[in-house]
């Protein structure tokens, strides 16, 4: 489909956009705000996923096929507050010796998602979703089917393709979710025609309980420059990046980061929030109510700062949901802005927090109605201190695309400590964030990225938001790195977190724990079989993939995934899962199939009975 054509289909995908009042009020500690704009996303065309379909035409070989990915710091400049918080100091956890419960499989890898989409990509942004007897899998611009016996169904798309859009489109960070009230599966991703002036969130709806078979399309136009009934930000036109997904009992949720499309390094409008009516998209409606909030009316903790990554939560089941107030949705997010500096080139800015900001958005149930009256409370409570973490270590091996161009292995980004996946399940409201952590002898004096993990219990006493903390703490690995965590929890209280694990001494790999384990050993899902050898690990030889100011590398990540079905928790993370010399590199880029000729970072799918 031409450009020209798409834009047309688009224009009408937002209608009318009524300003509301942005007057804050506030009680017992807790803020509440009304939304920005409110009016209606449109069903834009529909789909076919075919179980058949594989997209693996393409080979790798140019680097004209190397496609730059966009930072999630862009537009955030650091202040480098000092607050004398220091790195906490923690023990470590043991590492277990078995995986009871647990089967796993491979996922996909950057050889499938270059062959779907014609270009490497780093890093995979992982997406993830189940159900009974289904698995969605998607990373960066690839998905692909599997069944819950740990076995691919269908063949690999191309996200574009899927979605509809044209191949030159900016398409990036998939998410996922089954949401099980509805028994419907939604997909999103951003996108942003290759003329670079708008931006869209596109949203996959399934027509069907199966994610084979026909799916509706909605779109939101994000680019918030006053056009097509979109409110005015400053430095729009904007891009609505790393959107991530969840729902309550009423409301679809998405949040981005707002960043400018003309200038990248202009100051970020940051977190936007958009409700959109479950019901309507679950039965297919060509119009669903949409309202959206702007934090930037919302006041930040410290000067200078804006809100950024804004988790929304998913839960397991409805009778995780939360009733009370009409209904309420759950966000949760670091207050940590200046968190991004484990860049490994200068500044390097060393920020710490000892506060996570708590949102719920009430009255979800009038999104199915004419007038739409949702309000946005926040509160921000003390926690345990986290911080931005250090770039992690990684095992010396062979690594034949740095080899060929002269480099050797160098770290991995551990990006910032920001909050990603929110979960509700059980009354408790649960996340993680990457952190820096100082672990005992033998190197007691050198930080390392660990995992920084919150509980908390909502309640709404006196109709205000409260949320005490239920539980918190920290997970470490002894001489080890650890880094982008999810958290799944069950309704029967349940729950694991997965993340990766690397180290001088260990290839970056696929790692979990269990909160019902005594101690929270560290289990090694898959182990990881060679350094992490893409494009973006060698900023001298490839210029073009690092360059300010999103010279954000090396790139890993930038985040992993878990979902919940029944009593099971499905888990998906980063890891290199095959070795290849560079004698066989030099014969063969793709090593049998196992990478290609610019990056060889591959996925792994696990399932756990905790």
């Amino acid at each position: 489909m031409k450009l020209k054509t798409f834009l047309g289909v688009i224009a009408a995908v937002l209608l009318t956009m009524i300003a509301l009042t942005a007057t804050p009020t506030s009680a017992a500690g807790a803020t509440s705000y009304k939304p920005e704009r409110r009016g209606q996303a449109r069903l834009i065309r529909r789909v076919q996923l075919a179980a058949e379909t594989n997209e693996q035409s393409h080979q790798i070989t140019s680097k004209n096929q190397i496609r730059k990915r966009i930072s999630h710091k862009r537009g955030r400049t650091a202040t480098g507050q000092q607050n004398g918080l220091v790195d906490p100091r923690v023990p470590g956890n043991d590492f277990a010796s078995s995986n009871p419960n647990k089967s796993g499989m491979n996922g996909l890898n950057e050889f499938q998602q270059g062959g779907a989409s014609g270009f490497a990509l780093e890093p995979p942004d992982q997406a993830l979703c189940a159900s009974q007897g289904w698995i969605i899998e998607a990373v960066n611009v690839a998905l692909r089917v599997d069944r819950t016996n740990m076995t691919p169904y269908s063949g690999v798309q191309y996200l574009n393709t899927f979605f509809g859009v044209p191949a030159d489109d900016f398409t990036s960070d998939p998410t996922c979710y089954y949401d099980a009230e509805t028994n419907r599966w939604f997909v999103n991703m951003l996108d942003a025609p290759a003329t670079f002036d708008r931006s869209f969130n596109l949203l996959a709806v399934s027509a069907t309980p199966s994610p084979v078979g026909a799916w509706n399309i909605y779109a939101i136009d994000t680019t918030d420059d006053g056009t097509n009934g979109t409110p005015s930000h400053p430095n729009c036109p904007c891009l609505g990046d790393y959107p991530k997904i969840g729902a309550d009992h009423n409301a679809l949720i998405i949040t981005t980061d707002e960043f400018s499309l003309a200038d990248f390094s202009a100051p970020c409008t940051c977190a936007q929030i958009y409700m959109l009516d479950k019901s309507g998209l679950a039965q297919g409606f060509n119009f669903v109510n949409l309202v959206q909030f702007n934090t930037a009316i919302v006041p930040f903790p410290n000067p200078g700062g804006a809100w950024f990554a804004l988790a929304p939560a998913t839960s397991p089941s409805a009778d995780d949901l939360d009733n009370r107030r009409s209904g309420v949705a759950y966000l949760l997010s670091s207050v940590d802005y200046d968190g991004w500096a484990s860049d490994p080139t200068p500044p390097h800015v060393v920020t710490h927090e000892n506060r996570v900001a708590i949102w719920g958005i009430t009255n979800t149930k009038s999104l199915a109605g004419f007038n739409p009256n949702l309000t946005l409370w926040l509160l921000v409570r003390q926690t345990e201190v986290y911080g931005n973490p250090p770039a992690a270590f990684q095992g010396d091996g062979p690594h034949p695309l740095g080899e060929t161009v002269g480099l050797p292995v160098g770290p991995i980004q551990s990006n910032d400590d920001s909050m990603h996946q929110t979960v509700y399940a059980n009354g408790l409201l649960a996340g993680a964030v990457t952190t820096a952590l100082r672990v005992p002898s033998p190197d007691i004096h050198k930080r390392h990225a660990g995992i920084a993990w919150f509980m908390f219990r909502p309640n709404w006493q006196g109709g205000v938001l409260h949320a005490p903390i239920y539980k918190q703490g920290y997970i470490a690995a002894k001489t080890n790195d650890i880094y982008f965590p999810s958290v799944a929890l069950t309704t029967q209280g349940k729950g694991a977190m997965v993340f990766t694990l690397s180290g001088k001494q260990r290839f970056p790999s696929a790692a979990y724990i269990s909160f019902n384990e005594n101690g929270m050993p560290i289990h090694i899902a898959a182990k990881g079989a060679a350094p992490s050898d893409g494009f973006t690990e060698y900023a001298a030889a490839f210029p073009e993939a690092c360059t300010p100011p999103d010279g954000f590398c090396p790139r890993w990540g930038d985040y992993s995934e878990t979902a919940v079905f029944g009593e099971t928790i499905f888990m998906a993370t980063e890891y290199i899962a095959s070795s290849c010399k560079v004698e066989q590199y030099l014969q063969d880029p793709a090593c049998g199939g196992k990478r290609d000729t610019f990056a060889n970072w591959a996925t792994h799918i696990d399932k756990l009975s905790p």
